[in-house]
């Protein structure tokens, strides 16, 4: 089904999101440093990868990771793995251009539908069935603007003398 590279430092959380994934088709690679995924990337493409962002000096090192990898202009599509807050989360994932985030207190099997959810959005079929989604809701809006210019036009407001 597709590839992640991990970066997690603990190795507690390593041997869970291993035996997380050890059922499915997904191949897990898991690095414990920003640095490490750097040598893996450059070694391999993956299809998505998993950051932890927690506080610290590790969290910011992978933040900062992610934007210099878009800085350099690789793309690979990137997923935050976190307990912060959704609204901390969100903001930062607009920033660097992030699919979605993982909340370290998912279930395992919450944990492998949401990979699998993001590997099939950045897959060649996902990225089709998103390009109809998006043509269908064009089509919808002009079909809505047209509705909205004609009851408009119809629309003549009294005016008493």
């Amino acid at each position: 089904m597709g590839e992640i590279l991990f970066i997690e430092a603990n190795n507690d959380i390593k041997q869970l999101v291993q035996s997380y994934f050890q059922q499915t088709s997904i191949k897990v690679t898991i690095v414990s440093t920003a640095d490490q995924a750097r040598s893996a990337i450059a070694d391999h493409y993956y299809d998505l990868l998993v950051l932890d962002i927690e506080d610290g000096p590790a969290g910011e090192q992978n933040i900062d990771f992610v934007k210099e990898l878009r800085t350099d202009g690789i793309w690979v599509p990137a997923c935050f793995y976190t307990t912060r807050t959704r609204a901390e989360v969100l903001e930062r994932l607009h920033g660097y251009n992030c699919l979605d985030f993982i909340p370290k207190d998912v279930s395992p099997d919450e944990m492998v539908e949401k990979v699998k959810d993001m590997l099939f959005l950045t897959s060649e079929k996902g990225q089709q069935e998103l390009a109809e989604v998006a043509t269908i809701v064009t089509q919808i809006d002009k079909q809505f603007q047209s509705l909205v210019t004609q009851m408009t036009s119809c629309y003549t407001p009294h005016i008493n003398s």
